[in-house]
């Protein structure tokens, strides 16, 4: 009986494997990880049958989604405005007085390209846009996103993108719900290939 348990979770992990990489490609990361544990406690009790249908519904539904699932470990405080968000890669301290802040690309076309933030910056395809992509780049949004200042904070909202907006850990913004940053902060569009930090000029 435990060999077969086994068996049927190693099958249904194996069928999850295959949402769990369209997942990690459409930048729907959190979907992917749901779908292979799923995968693997449906193949427990079909040892196959039920898993297949599990995979190939969350492959449909990454596929067609618009945005990814909350993790299910998340953190909800890390969305609330006025809740600061320091990157794990080199330590955010505390934002910079007004003025004295800019956005670095780190990765991608704009890559090493640095933005004075000021009042505000606009990310997008759009020609009003601080940070202008091509109108050929994937999963950038015509408005994307905005870096701005508000009461000595800096905010990151997600304007309805279609590909999303995320914080350096992976989590997903919702649209219209500022986050704070700090000096250190990264955060991407749409995928890693497009990474920008909050750095203190």
């Amino acid at each position: 009986m435990l060999i077969m348990i086994i068996a049927g979770a190693a099958v249904g992990a194996l069928l999850g494997l295959i949402p769990f990489f369209i997942g990690r490609a459409r930048c729907r990361d959190n979907m992917g990880v749901l779908a292979l544990i799923c995968c693997a406690v449906a193949g427990i009790f079909s040892v196959g049958t039920l898993a297949v249908l599990v995979a190939v519904g969350f492959t449909i539904a990454i596929v067609v989604s618009t945005r990814d699932t909350a993790p299910i470990s998340r953190n909800k405080t890390a969305q609330a405005a006025g809740a600061v968000y320091y990157s794990n890669n080199n330590g955010g301290t505390a934002p910079a007085p007004y003025g004295t802040v800019s956005i670095m690309c780190i990765s991608g076309n704009l890559k090493g390209r640095v933005y004075s933030l000021g009042n505000g910056l606009l990310f997008g395809r759009d020609a009003n846009c601080g940070v202008r992509f091509s109108s050929q780049e994937s999963g950038i949004s015509h408005n994307h996103c905005r870096v701005y200042r508000q009461g000595g904070a800096i905010l990151l909202t997600d304007l309805g993108s279609s590909y999303g907006t995320f914080l350096d850990d992976g989590r997903q913004l919702t649209p219209n719900a500022p986050v704070s940053l700090g000096i250190g902060s990264r955060f991407f569009l749409a995928n890693r290939n497009n990474t920008f930090e909050v750095v203190q000029n």
